[in-house]
């Protein structure tokens, strides 16, 4: 096969873990991309947004990077600090850690940001139990390089490492200097070099309501495996937990550095180098803690350190503080809380007191606040933060306005099920974050985006189908199957923003949807003036209002989580157990839902109506869970795969309006696979089927009509993949391109690697392409769907394959030909 296939990733749909040190921003060196962990991957995004401006540019670049097993739960560009005695810069190494214990240093390879742009130096187990924050710094010590790197994890064990030669915790042979909290735990640490004097402190905030500093002696590679750093003071105010500390150069010999707490405030300390006094100061002076450092063949130096000022104007916990390095001269810090606002506070010189001069945030909605807020493009122009969700928010100071911006969004928990609109219009997804989101394409600027969240609801969601281009069906934990419809409110704005009319005639159609309290069901909203407003604002539980968008860009997180909401058709009851699997045929008439079984009796497929939404039969032929269902292209068929290791395969037939349903075939032991089949998929022309198993193997079935009553069906291949495969997808579309070939699947493995592969005219396998790692999930694959197409896309003879995983992610990648 001569022919060569390439692929490309178009978008990737996800957000950050949940976790408070999780978040970072990269160095100049390559546009300062977003850097945050999502499940076990680490992602580099590059979020450049002007909506709002003239020219109208946008630009998102995301990169995933696995070198990680476990949830990334930290996450820190190390920082240089250069010999003129400058504030520090983002280098272009990261350490990120996990929740087993692992720290990985990797490195920038190259000033471009792309899919190699990475590269792991080093992965080792520092910690028993996760990581919980990291911090790194390089820099000269009497003409010797020097970097260190410091670590606290769950097993109240501090880490500090000094390295001289290579960036290498193994190789190097260095021995960590280990500090242990004996019960206590470490929350956010932060070097920083004293400059001109050149001494280095660590500050430690900690869960005794205390920050420890630590001060660093000589640096040499003669005693790099002796305890460098030494406490030098405790410091004592806050009253709960320290979350964080940021430090920044404040004047020659003075410094400032920044505590956040669970107490709601934010205080900031002042560190000085003490020089001689004059005697007879009678000044009223505050309370310092003073320490000296002693140096061989040189003066000794003493520091004092105080309370400058405490901000009190948060109403909850405080996890972040972040000093603007701008170069304004302006003295500025920027907080997040979990009372959903992020402040910026400035040092007003003439009444020489700090001022709140910028609050962002969220108004109402039943969202917690923000773990991390910091300054983006290395100005007070641009903000960006983490929320609890894992949800990224961005704004830019515009015209004296603080302006909402797109940025990437995505599932908070392992994503299940995707499927694609009828025509390809846009890509439907659902969670255990107990969401479903639609993503599609805007139009002006060719990035995807997500256009809608129309269910967001109290149970975990495993499965979701689309009927046409209006509704769409979903299950879950609940028990219960929802039938959703478009409202009129976004049929409207996604044709403003994609150029896509998916329906003529939405006159009948509701505005939008709204939650009662306390309430699952989207309620249809058909005008404005009708929805009741709460009665009091002090009203414990408020409903969640609809208000119609007009919208010139993608929807902010704060109107996907309560304005995109697509209102309940009906409610479908009759399965006993949780809701596993759901399927639609092409013409969306019929669709059919299997719920957990762990015998025969529940094991039932369940077949709806769209006309009615009533149940017309309830299909018999497996006693375990049925874990995924595939309607047949020509609508003659539908095929079932289960736990119980067989498939079955179901004739549909029509008298009148009548559906009738018969077991015409079901797999053989002997011929079958040997373990759970997670996945099948049709051919496009109806006449085979795939199915893909634990067992490690992908098998390709025939049917072969021996008239019309007779139905046989054969194995014809079988491909081993190596790792156990979890979903598999036939391309509806033919191929053009590639030699001697009939069809191609994509096949999702449970290491999170994808494949192409390609049935030739004997009907034989053969595996053309594989995924990289790092394009590829990281977690097992749960879902691939290939987009259908349609006569308004360019036919540039690509195909579109979407897929979902445990790891979060929703990927989207285009497949072309060379």
């Amino acid at each position: 096969m001569d022919d060569k296939m390439i692929v490309e990733m178009k978008h990737v749909a996800l957000c950050s873990n949940k976790s408070t040190n999780c978040f970072d921003i990269g160095p100049l060196l390559i546009r300062e991309p977003f850097t945050f962990g999502c499940s076990n991957s680490i992602v580099l995004y590059e979020a450049e947004s002007d909506v709002g401006s003239s020219n109208n540019s946008t630009c998102h670049s995301i990169f995933t990077f696995n070198f990680h097993s476990h949830d990334v739960v930290a996450v820190q560009w190390m920082r240089s600090y250069p010999g003129d005695g400058g504030d520090s810069y983002k280098d272009t190494s990261l350490l990120t850690g996990d929740d087993n214990g692992n720290l990985a240093i990797s490195k920038l390879v190259g000033s471009t940001l792309d899919s190699s742009a990475l590269e792991l130096v080093e992965k080792s187990k520092v910690h028993d139990g996760s990581i919980h924050c990291l911090d790194g710094i390089t820099f000269d010590s009497d003409h010797c390089p020097v970097t260190l790197i410091a670590s606290s994890g769950a097993d109240s064990k501090l880490r500090i490492w000094t390295l001289f030669d290579k960036l290498n915790l193994v190789d190097s042979g260095a021995t960590p200097q280990v500090l242990d909290f004996k019960n206590g735990f470490v929350l956010g640490l932060k070097f920083h070099l004293l400059q001109p004097c050149g001494v280095t402190v660590l500050a430690c905030a900690c869960d005794d309501f205390k920050i420890r500093l630590y001060i660093g002696k000589e640096f040499n590679k003669s005693n790099k495996n002796d305890s460098n750093f030494v406490q030098s003071a405790v410091l004592q105010g806050h009253e709960d937990w320290v979350r964080s500390i940021t430090f920044t150069n404040f004047k020659p010999n003075s410094w400032l550095f920044a505590s956040t707490s669970q107490d709601c405030t934010v205080r900031v300390w002042k560190l000085e180098q003490e020089h001689e006094e004059a005697n007879g100061s009678n000044f009223l002076q505050v309370k310092k803690q003073t320490f000296s450092i002693d140096r061989p063949a040189q003066d000794t130096l003493k520091f004092s350190v105080f309370i400058d000022t405490v901000l009190e104007g948060h109403e909850n916990w405080v996890y972040s503080a972040e000093w603007c390095n701008s170069g304004n001269k302006k003295l500025q810090l920027l907080t997040a809380s979990m009372d959903k606002t992020i402040i910026v506070w400035e040092y007003d010189d003439n009444d020489k007191m700090w001022v709140d001069t910028v609050r962002v945030g969220e108004v109402g909605g039943n969202t917690l606040g923000f773990y991390k807020a910091m300054f983006h493009r290395s100005s007070n122009r641009n903000i960006v933060a983490q929320s609890y969700s894992g949800a990224l928010y961005y704004w830019r100071l515009d015209n004296g306005r603080w302006q909402t911006e797109v940025v990437n969004s995505g599932h908070m928990a392992p994503v299940h099920d995707i499927d694609w609109e009828s025509k390809g219009n846009f890509l439907v997804s659902t969670s255990k974050d107990q969401t479903t989101r639609i993503f599609s394409e805007w139009k002006p600027h060719s990035t995807w985006h997500e256009m809608a969240r129309p269910q967001i609801h109290g149970f975990d969601m495993q499965c979701v189908a689309m009927l046409n281009n209006q509704h769409f069906v979903s299950g879950g934990d609940e028990k219960v199957v929802r039938v959703f419809r478009a409202p009129k409110n976004f049929l409207e704005n996604f044709e403003s923003l994609t150029g896509r009319n998916l329906s003529q005639n939405v006159d009948d159609a509701p505005q939008g949807a709204s939650v009662p309290a306390l309430g699952l069901s989207n309620k249809a909203v058909f005008s404005i003036e009708k929805q009741a407003a709460p009665a009091s604002k002090n009203d414990q539980y408020i409903d969640n209002l609809f208000q119609p968008l007009t919208l010139k860009h993608p929807p902010s997180e704060t109107d996907l989580l309560q304005n995109t909401l697509w209102p309940e058709v009906s409610k479908l009851y009759g399965h006993v157990y949780e809701i596993y699997a759901v399927a639609s045929n092409r013409s969306g008439t019929l669709f059919a839902t299997a719920s957990k079984s762990t015998q025969a009796q529940h094991a039932g497929i369940y077949v709806w109506q769209t006309s009615t939404w009533k149940n017309v039969a309830v299909l018999k032929g497996h006693t375990l869970t049925v874990t995924q269902m595939e309607f047949s292209p020509d609508g003659r068929f539908l095929i079932s795969v289960s736990r119980d290791r067989k498939w079955s395969l179901y004739s549909i037939k029509y008298e009148g309006e009548e559906v009738m349903f018969e077991l015409v075939a079901q797999s053989e032991k002997k011929t079958c696979h040997s373990r759970i089949i997670w996945s099948c998929s049709w051919a496009p022309d109806s006449n085979s089927f795939i199915t893909a198993s634990r067992d490690k193997k992908v098998m390709l079935w025939k049917l072969d009509e021996e008239g019309d009553d007779c139905l046989k069906v054969s194995r014809h291949s079988v491909m081993d993949c190596g790792v156990p495969t979890t979903a598999v997808a036939f391309s509806p579309q033919q191929v053009v391109g590639l030699s001697s070939v009939k069809h191609i699947f994509a096949v999702g493995l449970e290491s999170g690697v994808i494949q192409v592969c390609a049935v030739d005219d004997d009907a034989g396998l053969t595996s053309i392409l594989k995924f990289n790692a790092h394009m590829s999930h990281s977690l097992s694959v749960q879902r691939l769907k290939w987009r259908p197409r349609n006569a308004a896309m360019e036919d540039d003879g690509s195909l579109c394959l979407a897929s979902c995983g445990l790891d979060n992610q929703v990927k989207i990648f285009r497949l072309s030909f060379v």
